[in-house]
């Protein structure tokens, strides 16, 4: 696969860029308490037809934080919803946001935040739940303070079933000095297994921390030492061993596969699922990934933008490749809407028990659009084509520079649970950036 030459590690431009960005005289309005709620929803249901939606607005405003973004979302099986967020501090910190639901996502508990041990600073926060009803959050620890963030960690914190906050924190990273992280993502595996994926930028590895007992954490190596790889993310379709992971490889989208829950890990890149596009590499965009049986999805970016370490690329297109022989070979399709929207960003795609796949990502003219959206599509033919797309939310500033007040953050969060979507977003509609839940039966 080509390679082209290694960006920089994103924890630098993406944790480093927003310090000083609140409360310097831009976003003051929001520094010294709750700011107003955000504007009522804009929904619009795909064609030909759509099932009813929830949107109770904002969920993140509070006087724990000055703004909030970069925001992901899990279901539970008893009702129970969780959003969690970065949740921005006067001066440039952050620490995690994140708020609960006992009623599929209705009404929305007062705002609360979990620390990262030692008073450092906290960042890239996402989600999981497991079959009991028991709620993870992962996230990057670290110390500001320099040029460059410095002392990272990798840490998980849980929340019992039934209960709605999370206390109890372990660090998942064997972390030493020097040593630099990037984007945790985490999954519950079919036998039970808390799985976290990540990147060491440091060394330039990609790995995998598994526990069954939230105490003891197994490090796994999925690849190092072969040129750059980052943004790794897991799936594992339902009933299936094979686990999953897809990953920004430099010059393309990578995927390999483990057969034992992570452990172990086939040993070459035998399967490129996207490179270079008209001398263009895919952008440096979180990928994610679907399973279910033989096939597999992966859904991922192109942009014509050059590498930068302050603002996300501009997405020209969003390609879902498609393959139907355990990732041997892919398939793709356009999935975004180009009659929405010339531009996209952060996309994320999901499958649905009955077969369906879910796409979401914000769209708009150009960076600083303020006439933008965040929207949805489905697709029912596995992939194939894509329905046109759905307004979540209008409108919206389609931002991507990290040291904007209208920063969206590098992701977004999309869950199943019960015949529903669960969607949690960046709106910067108002003054300060907060996060929205949106719930739609498709």
């Amino acid at each position: 696969m080509p390679q082209s030459p290694r960006p920089a590690p994103r924890p630098t431009p993406r944790h480093a860029a927003r310090r000083g960005l609140l409360c310097a005289g831009l976003l003051v309005a929001g520094c010294n308490g709750d700011s107003a709620g955000a504007a009522d929803m804009a929904t619009a249901d795909l064609a030909p037809k759509g099932g009813p939606t929830l949107d109770p607005g904002t969920i993140s405003a509070s006087r724990k934080s000055s703004a909030e973004a970069e925001t992901h979302v899990a279901a539970g099986p008893n009702g129970f919803v969780a959003a969690a967020w970065i949740a921005l501090l006067a001066g440039g910190a952050s620490t995690n946001g994140y708020a609960f639901s006992r009623d599929d996502g209705a009404t929305w508990e007062a705002p609360q935040t979990i620390a990262s041990p030692g008073g450092r600073v906290s960042s890239d926060p996402v989600l999981a739940v497991d079959a009991e009803g028991t709620f993870y959050l992962t996230w990057i620890g670290y110390r500001i303070g320099g040029p460059s963030p410095s002392d990272m960690h990798v840490y998980v914190a849980r929340a019992p079933a039934g209960t709605t906050t999370f206390g109890e924190t372990r660090e998942v990273t064997d972390a030493m000095v020097g040593d630099t992280f990037d984007k945790p993502w985490i999954t519950v595996l079919g036998d039970g297994a808390v799985l976290i994926t990540y990147a060491k930028t440091s060394t330039g590895g990609i790995y995998t921390a598994r526990s069954y007992d939230f105490t003891t954490w197994d490090i796994n190596v999925i690849v190092e030492g072969q040129a750059f790889r980052n943004l790794v993310f897991p799936c594992q379709g339902a009933g299936s061993e094979r686990l999953y992971v897809t990953y920004h490889a430099g010059g393309g989208i990578g995927l390999r596969w483990s057969e034992d829950g992570g452990v172990t890990w086939n040993d070459a890149d035998r399967s490129s699922v996207a490179g270079v596009e008209d001398s263009h590499p895919p952008a440096f965009d979180d990928p994610t990934c679907a399973v279910a049986g033989d096939e597999v999805w992966v859904s991922y970016g192109r942009s014509t933008d050059t590498f930068s370490t302050a603002a996300s690329a501009k997405l020209f297109a969003v390609r879902v490749a498609h393959s139907t022989d355990r990732g041997v070979t892919f398939s793709e399709a356009d999935a975004a809407d180009s009659e929405a929207a010339p531009f996209f960003m952060h996309p994320y795609l999901l499958r649905e028990p009955g077969g369906a796949l879910d796409l979401v990502y914000y769209a708009g003219s150009s960076e600083g659009d303020a006439g933008g959206t965040f929207r949805r599509t489905r697709s029912t033919d596995g992939g194939a084509t894509w329905a046109r797309s759905a307004v979540v939310r209008e409108p919206i500033t389609y931002q991507g520079a990290r040291d904007n007040g209208k920063w969206f953050g590098d992701y977004v969060g999309l869950s199943w649970a019960r015949g529903n979507l669960y969607i949690s977003y960046a709106d910067n509609s108002g003054p300060l950036t907060h996060v929205n839940f949106h719930r739609v039966a498709p």
